[in-house]
Formats: C-alpha cells, sequence, structure tokens
C-alpha cells in the first residue's frame, strides 16, 4: 500500500479548504493511504472539517484510507467539541 503525505500549515478554513482539497484529489486512488497532515495547523473551522470527514466518508466507498494527523490544541478542541475525533482515524506526531 502506498502512503501520501498531505499537509497543510497555518489557518485551514473557508478561504483555504479548497486548495487542501486539490492537492488531496490525485491522491484519492484505490490502495492508497493518505495522511492528512494537520499538525501545523493554528485554525480549523467547521466548514474544512465537514470537508475533512466528507472525505474520509469517500474514502471507504472509494478504497483508499485517510488518516488525520494533528498537534495543536485549536485542531485538537474542535475534533473534540463536535465528536470528530471519534469519526476520524487520528494519529498523533511523535515526540522526542
Amino acid at each position: 500500500m502506498t502512503t501520501v503525505v498531505v499537509a497543510q500549515g497555518g489557518e485551514l478554513d473557508i478561504a483555504t479548504v479548497d486548495r487542501l482539497l486539490e492537492r488531496l484529489r490525485p491522491h484519492r486512488k484505490p490502495g492508497r493511504q493518505v495522511v492528512l497532515d494537520l499538525s501545523r495547523v493554528l485554525f480549523m473551522d467547521c466548514y474544512s472539517l465537514g470537508h475533512i470527514l466528507a472525505a474520509h466518508a469517500d474514502s471507504a466507498t472509494e478504497g483508499w484510507t485517510l488518516r488525520v494527523r494533528v498537534e495543536t490544541p485549536a485542531v485538537l478542541r474542535m475534533l473534540d467539541l463536535t465528536g470528530a475525533a471519534r469519526m476520524l482515524p487520528l494519529e498523533f506526531p511523535a515526540t522526542a
């Protein structure tokens, strides 16, 4: 299985999520594992979270997998408050 990392930093919101989805699009292939690295995202809105949840749902029917790498408190809080932390396969960067 091929693993691809698609990283995002800064803010992930209505103004930036389309660019992230465009970078994700070519990797949505059967048998592929995609890690959406949000470990450098400082802010994420609900609109963007909705698109990530939709991509995760699509992955199940399209035959690829999506994992979400998180680290920053703001993103962790968003995922926790919305319940998305229980729906998305999360991974956490190893600490030194």
